[in-house]
């Protein structure tokens, strides 16, 4: 395999995972701002009174954004990343659950783990 279009897929995949990232972090964060402003809104307002069709697409895309980033594939052992069986994961590690690559690795070479 080349490593010239090694790299390159590793960096594709790695972007894959930033715009999975980046969709969660802003779904989270329109949701956090919807809540004070539907509380703080009186109820003649048309906030107040349709809130709900504000919120249920903000509710569907943190839950299609969770499951995106959850079910997102690791580039070098196309296992599930962040996930081990079915219960078990974490967002936060810094490594492949299964081949131990380190997140944000250029390099497929480095010495696998686990």
């Amino acid at each position: 395999m080349n490593v010239g279009s090694t790299t390159a897929t590793l960096e594709s995949a790695w972007g894959d995972y930033r715009r999975r990232r980046n969709s969660l972090v802003a779904a989270i964060v329109s949701w956090t701002a919807l809540i004070p402003l539907v509380v703080l809104s009186p109820d003649t307002s048309i906030i107040g009174q349709y809130w709900w069709v504000i919120a249920l697409p903000i509710f569907v895309w943190v839950g299609v954004a969770s499951l995106r980033i959850t079910l997102w594939r690791c580039p070098r052992c196309h296992d599930l990343y962040f996930t081990r069986g079915i219960w078990f994961g974490n967002l936060f590690i810094s490594r492949c659950y299964h081949c131990a690559l380190p997140k944000w690795s250029t390099s497929a070479s480095e010495p696998r783990g686990a």
